[in-house]
């Protein structure tokens, strides 16, 4: 799904992480009216080398036996020890629910649990009015 380059990100201390956004919209018409339909997402957040560490996704329609919105994790990620001993949780081979995700919800995230500089000192007011 992803087209198009990331952009990179300057966290509050100085590290970078890289952030792709992929929104994919379908025309219909309404009463004579065009009207814009978010038809599938994906928000990537890289770190600066390209690696994913966590991405949302939503297709309904594609490839992917998984149509509903979920989140990926990092491959860094160890499989969590399970009993019976041997047994084992990979969560980064998951599609993890979450429910439709905003743009807004993710760009909030990023500036306030990742320490992504904002570039706007306003920045929680205007994601407050955001559509997408």
């Amino acid at each position: 799904m992803p087209s198009g380059p990331a952009v990179s990100l300057r966290g509050i201390g100085g590290g970078r992480v890289s952030f792709h956004c992929r929104l994919d919209f379908l025309t219909r018409e309404v009463d004579g009216v065009l009207d814009l339909v978010l038809a599938a997402y994906s928000y990537r957040l890289l770190e600066f080398s390209g690696r994913e560490i966590l991405v949302f996704h939503w297709r309904p329609e594609g490839l992917s036996s998984v149509t509903h919105p979920h989140l990926h994790l990092t491959s860094r990620l160890r499989p969590i020890p399970l009993e019976p001993v041997g047994q084992s949780l990979s969560l980064a081979d998951h599609h993890i629910p979450t429910g439709p995700v905003a743009l807004a919800a993710v760009i909030r995230y990023l500036i306030a649990e990742i320490g992504v500089e904002p570039r706007r000192p306003a920045w929680s007011e205007i994601l407050a009015t955001a559509a997408i």
